[in-house]
């Protein structure tokens, strides 16, 4: 039984495997009346009986052997010709061979393409022009080059004009170092139509110079007939209780249109609007409906909102509020130096971090986070060690402390050391607590404090200045 089907596997990858072939090119590039030919060579691992045919073979072209025996380990070649006389039609065609294995009826398949030319050298083989075709939008026009020579052709200038009946558009150059035989390559060039570009045919001509050869190619796109409107909004605040909007519609598109201008505006800020009234107002909204706007037609919107009573009312309760929860009731956090002293190299600062909890009742899950700036070292201390997340600009420290009762102080240190000298004040940045109060999460910034002290150089007064003039005499 295994030998059986170790005998089924070698024959099945015999089969898989009998015969391949490849061509030493996809493209076979032939000028009218001319001829020329394109070979496929056949490999196999066994003997073997290759029955050939095409389609989408043309009468001006012709694939020969139609069958042969290749022995395993040879090869054999196929070639296709192709003869076009001058009534053919230049361009691609495309034939695709099948090769049949008669004992084992495996298929493989491979396209050729057969390429008609009238002479050789660089032609514009197709233009794609896709993108925003209206007014202001965005185009990408994309020629692409095909050489159908037999020779590299270099610095190749492409020069890309865009008409519309009435006026040219733009003007596009660009070089191509290089094309290879039967290489395409596309060029990419994006411009963007003109506000109140007309609707209708724009023609494209495209000019290909390359060793002093000039050769034009056409093409043309279509612009949509749409209006374009363009929306500019200013907002400003010409008081200190409100704010105003100006908003300036403009159609640069070929074609009249609407515009639905819809504006946040509540139930309440209604009551202080002034400006120009809306169309008709829903949902909080305002909407000024702006129809048969012409193409360069222009429209402005004004309009504003003073909150002066509402937002002087709501600062009061916002402030009184904040005071009683976050000043009266609420964790203190103070950051002090405990040295004042010159900044110098190596000398220890020692930074002291006052918590307090004034909230009135015991607080959980309190976090205290302080940052490091790089020009300071941080030395370990005595007493709750923090935990140190480095980074290019510093360190940060946080400690993770237990509840804090009512009234409970504590203070956590830390020492910093200084990699250079500084005459002057270096400010550390403040730390922060944060806690859960009320069933949410609140954090409190401390103050902040600058390491090192500021000598000031003494002005001598009138006195002490004719005092040293008498003792110098």
């Amino acid at each position: 039984m295994k030998k059986y089907v170790l005998l089924c596997f070698l024959l099945s990858v015999s089969a898989v495997f009998a015969f391949d072939f490849t061509a030493e090119k996809d493209t076979l590039i032939v000028p009218l009346d001319s001829s020329n030919k394109l070979d496929v060579v056949f490999t196999s691992n066994t003997d073997d009986t290759v029955v050939i045919s095409a389609v989408g073979e043309r009468p001006w072209m012709l694939v020969t052997p139609s069958s042969f025996l290749i022995k395993a380990g040879g090869n054999e070649t196929v070639s296709v010709y192709a003869s076009p006389r001058s009534d053919v039609n230049t361009g691609l065609y495309g034939i695709r061979l099948t090769a049949e294995s008669v004992p084992t009826k495996e298929k493989k398949y491979r396209d050729i393409f057969i390429s008609v030319v009238k002479e050789t050298g660089i032609y514009v083989d197709r233009t794609l022009v896709t993108g925003d075709l209206f007014p202001t939008g965005k185009v990408t026009l994309s020629p692409t080059l095909r050489n159908f020579g037999t020779s590299t052709v270099q610095n190749i200038v492409v020069n890309v004009s865009i008409e519309s009946k009435s006026r040219k558009i733009t003007g596009l150059t660009s070089v191509v170092e290089k094309v290879d035989p039967a290489q395409t390559v596309t060029i990419e060039d994006v411009f963007y139509l003109p506000r109140l570009s007309e609707p209708g045919e724009y023609a494209v001509k495209i000019t290909v110079s390359y060793q002093g050869n000039v050769r034009t190619f056409t093409d043309k796109f279509a612009v949509a007939e749409k209006p374009v409107i363009k929306k500019e909004v200013v907002e400003y605040t010409p008081f200190a209780t409100g704010y105003g909007k100006i908003i300036s519609l403009r159609n640069d598109g070929n074609a009249i249109g609407d515009i639905d201008i819809a504006e946040d505006v509540s139930k309440f800020a209604s009551v202080f609007f002034s400006g120009d009234r809306p169309s008709y107002a829903a949902d909080d909204k305002f909407v000024w409906v702006v129809k048969n706007l012409k193409p360069g037609e222009s429209v402005i919107i004004s309009y504003k909102i003073d909150y002066l009573t509402a937002v002087v009312s709501l600062f009061v309760i916002l402030v009184v509020s904040w005071f009683i929860l976050v000043k009266l009731r609420t964790v203190r956090i103070g950051k002090r130096i405990m040295q004042r002293k010159m900044i110098e190299e190596g000398s220890e600062f020692t930074v002291g971090i006052d918590i307090k909890n004034a909230s009135g009742s015991a607080v959980p899950d309190v976090t205290v986070r302080d940052f490091v700036p790089s020009v300071f070292a941080v030395r370990e201390t005595e007493g709750v060690k923090p935990e140190k997340k480095k980074s290019p600009h510093g360190t940060e420290l946080v400690w993770k402390l237990d509840d804090l009762f009512d009234k409970e102080e504590r203070v956590l240190s830390y020492k910093i050391v200084p990699v250079f000298g500084v005459h002057g004040q270096i400010p550390l940045p403040p730390a922060s607590v944060r806690f859960k109060f009320a069933n949410k999460y609140i954090e409190n910034k401390s103050n902040s404090a600058a390491v090192g002290i500021t000598i000031k150089e003494k002005i001598p007064t009138l006195e002490e200045i004719f005092r040293r003039q008498k003792r110098k005499k």
